[in-house]
């Protein structure tokens, strides 16, 4: 590890990010710091939102885990600060029409009114890239849309869970669903989503993004399935391996989809 640049004292992280496309500055971190702890800091989840700064209640629990990276102090300092300058307001949650179920091990319709968003990621360990699918049915159980897709690198399958989650839910909005029910199987990703306490893990401005877009719908419920339940899902998912390029279907169904319904 290294010692950053004596010019890094005169920045703030505010300088560091491009506050239009809530990305790292790549070129002035990389001037800034050496390339070992340039990687570190640019790969630091940042909100897509510009959120507000936090009242800093949750800066205990985020220093516990910068404190766990095999990174520098000073880096781990200067992470927090990002995480601090960047992380939202808590929200008042109690307003949203967020439901959440019970896991459940067999897939069930969404109400009449609803419609019933499906979706899985996979981390393909050997690219350290992922995959992610989404699909959505009626109350009948016809589909109504789908896309699988590749994700960027993750630095954990955790990461790329959340970030899949952000892009599911995205294709669901850009398709026009409002009323939705939003279903995976990965228990964790749910739990973040539908808990109405801010998050304060150093993922958790990608978890209230999702909550951001959450709060976009007219009326939404959010449930746990088993694998088991998600087959399609999955399948679509694991398909993402072999593409490349974004692949979407409105009111059609993917041929992997075909193959598991009949």
């Amino acid at each position: 590890m290294h010692l950053p640049n004596d010019d890094v004292e005169d920045w703030v992280v505010a300088d560091l990010i491009d506050h239009e496309l809530h990305e790292w500055r790549i070129d002035v971190v990389m001037v800034l710091f050496h390339e070992e702890e340039a990687n570190a800091i640019c790969k630091i989840p940042l909100s897509q939102r510009g959120a507000e700064s936090s009242n800093g209640s949750y800066g205990k629990q985020v220093w516990a885990t910068l404190w766990k990276l095999k990174i520098t102090n000073k880096i781990k300092v200067f992470g927090w600060r990002a995480c601090h300058d960047i992380f939202p307001t808590r929200l008042n949650l109690t307003k949203r029409r967020i439901i959440s179920k019970n896991n459940r091990a067999s897939w069930e319709p969404p109400p009449k009114s609803a419609f019933k968003l499906n979706f899985d990621a996979v981390v393909f360990s050997e690219a350290n890239r992922t995959g992610v699918r989404a699909i959505i049915h009626n109350y009948k159980g016809e589909v109504m849309a789908a896309m699988f897709a590749r994700g960027s690198a993750v630095q954990s399958s955790e990461e790329g869970e959340l970030l899949e989650c952000t892009k599911a839910i995205e294709f669901t909005i850009d398709a026009s669903f409002s009323r939705l029910v939003i279903e995976g199987d990965n228990v964790d990703v749910i739990k973040a989503i539908s808990s109405q306490e801010a998050n304060v893990s150093l993922l958790g401005n990608v978890v209230e993004d999702i909550k951001h877009l959450i709060r976009g719908l007219q009326w939404v419920s959010t449930s746990h399935i088993r694998r088991s339940g998600n087959k399609v899902a999955h399948v679509l998912a694991q398909h993402a391996r072999i593409i490349v390029e974004d692949l979407y279907w409105i009111e059609d169904s993917p041929p992997p989809v075909i193959e598991q319904l009949y």
